[in-house]
């Protein structure tokens, strides 16, 4: 595998030898591209098949170190994976729960991702639950605050009508019937 990577290290630093400043025409410069792409793509086959040999190996000893335990140690780490498996399977089961609290927000999977879910997420199904239920109650108690003060905004920077600046129609039949029947304006019906 060492040979493999020398050989792409030198084909490497070949390429960057070779390389001209400024290729003479386009075809230089896709066949550049292309030996590149393909080193690339030498480079990824080796690094994934170092990442395999690595798991397979830590896989090896790992099973080595078993061997060597004493059968109760062997039941204790048994244990511990069990605990670990159990876990990991209430927390994906609970991922469901906080889902149907966080619900009422009525976020899409966007908003709301797998790594937002972990901030609340525990292996206990009450706690889970409990957490979402304070965020969305907290959140619907910040939205309709948010709205009613912008109601009380709008209220507020919407003028009031004023009695008798209008140019209502009202105003003007009152107006012409009291001067074509001679009262003041003052006297009311």
């Amino acid at each position: 595998m060492d040979e493999e990577n020398t050989i792409v290290e030198n084909e490497e630093d070949q390429t960057e030898q070779t390389t001209p400043e400024e290729p003479e025409d386009d075809k230089a410069i896709v066949e550049e591209l292309q030996r590149k792409l393909e080193l690339a793509e030498r480079a990824k086959v080796l690094a994934e098949k170092a990442l395999d040999s690595t798991k397979s190996e830590n896989a090896r000893l790992k099973g080595e170190q078993r061997k060597q335990l004493t059968e109760a140690e062997q039941l204790e780490e048994y244990r511990k994976e069990l605990e670990e498996k159990e876990s990991d399977l209430h927390r994906r089961l609970n991922r469901t729960a906080a889902r149907e609290a966080l619900a009422v927000l009525n976020l899409t999977e966007k908003e709301l991702t797998e790594d937002d879910l972990d901030l609340f997420v525990s292996s206990d199904e009450a706690r889970t639950t409990a957490r979402c239920q304070y965020l969305a109650d907290l959140v619907q108690r910040r939205v309709a605050a948010a709205a009613k003060a912008e109601r009380d905004k709008i209220q507020q920077e919407t003028p009031k009508p004023t009695v008798g600046d209008s140019d209502s129609s009202d105003d003007l039949f009152l107006i012409g019937f009291t001067s074509a029947y001679g009262r003041e304006s003052g006297n009311q019906f």
